[in-house]
């Protein structure tokens, strides 16, 4: 994803300190959100002495195989149907419909397994409504932070002990959670304080943005919790007062997904942001399971509107490809020199 100036920058760092670059990624995902698409533009430059990988791994059953690579190329109609005919695409009546129908279908192994059911949407205003559902579903199962007051050594917790995120959420133990912004310190709680006021709150290291955890323990009077992310086996605590970039983790935006890895993956089409690109992303996600949601608006008269979206791809280019496209070649060369 990275745009042409930020790698100009990498590039130019890179050849003052002697040292070699390598780009790695996958030009047919998610588009760069700066201008021009650099990897796509040098891969298409060395041809033959770029590596790529050809045989996909992480689908278990290959006709999914099959659905994700014919996405890629552009056949989104095609994977569709491959999804319709094994009932893996449900288009429901309206948006609000499709969002219940989602979370319905999610509650199966959701509620008991949130981290390998992962719910995917375009963007934020389509994840919000399935993460709270999600966790609704989860706090009525018993799943999150228990249900009985409990009296701490110095404090009477009234209720499940839960800290309150800018957007009015509740975090509970139990709680999925991603990380939302990389800056900002989160603060680690030291265990054994010697005296815990006159002790200094340490910054945390390597909280990123996209990360997924699982919310272990709440201290609701300290506004910290301890959360263990999937990439690593140490939990960390994390003061809320300090770090404000927190949001549930049932659902996140395709952006989030793209690099994650779950077992079952439900996915909300539609949208304006939806392409062929999206798509990719959405659909690679899964082992096991990928099912589609969307509404009879989004997709249209026989999946129509749904199979034009999918289908059209948004990848970015270099200005210097357009200028070979449509200048003469000497002119071009002229230019580029």
């Amino acid at each position: 994803m990275v745009d042409t100036a930020t790698l100009l920058r990498v590039v130019e760092h890179a050849k003052r300190g002697g040292a070699k670059v390598v780009l790695v990624g996958d030009p047919d995902q998610l588009q760069p959100i700066g201008p021009g698409g650099p990897l796509r533009a040098v891969a298409a430059r060395v041809g033959d002495a770029a590596a790529s990988l050809t045989v996909i791994t992480r689908q278990r059953e290959a006709w999914a195989r099959d659905a994700v690579l014919a996405i890629r190329r552009g056949e989104g109609t095609k994977a569709l149907a491959a999804y319709a005919v094994r009932g893996r695409l449900d288009v429901a009546a309206d948006r609000a419909a499709a969002v219940r129908s989602l979370v319905g279908s999610w509650k199966g192994e959701g509620v008991g397994n949130p981290k390998d059911n992962l719910i995917i949407a375009s963007h934020n205003a389509d994840v919000d409504r399935p993460n709270r559902l999600a966790q609704a579903a989860r706090r009525a199962a018993g799943e999150l932070g228990g249900v009985r007051p409990s009296v701490g050594k110095r404090h009477l917790y009234l209720g499940t002990p839960h800290v309150t995120l800018d957007n009015g959420d509740r975090l509970y133990a139990g709680d999925r959670v991603v990380v939302t912004r990389t800056t900002g310190p989160g603060v680690i709680v030291p265990k054994k304080p010697v005296a815990r006021f006159l002790t200094p709150e340490k910054p945390t290291t390597g909280i990123n943005n996209g990360d997924l955890g699982t919310v272990l323990k709440i201290d609701p009077v300290r506004k910290t919790l301890t959360v263990r992310f999937d990439d690593r086996a140490k939990p960390v605590t994390i003061s809320t007062r300090f770090h404000r970039g927190l949001t549930l983790g049932y659902a996140v935006t395709t952006h989030r997904a793209q690099g994650v890895t779950t077992e079952n993956a439900l996915v909300l089409l539609g949208g304006p942001m939806q392409d062929r690109e999206t798509t990719f992303v959405q659909a690679s996600r899964a082992r096991g399971a990928t099912r589609f949601f969307t509404d009879r608006l989004e997709a249209g008269p026989k999946l129509e509107n749904l199979c034009k979206q999918v289908e059209k791809s948004r990848a970015k280019d270099l200005a210097h490809d357009i200028i070979d496209q449509v200048r003469p070649p000497v002119l071009a060369q002229q230019i580029h020199a």
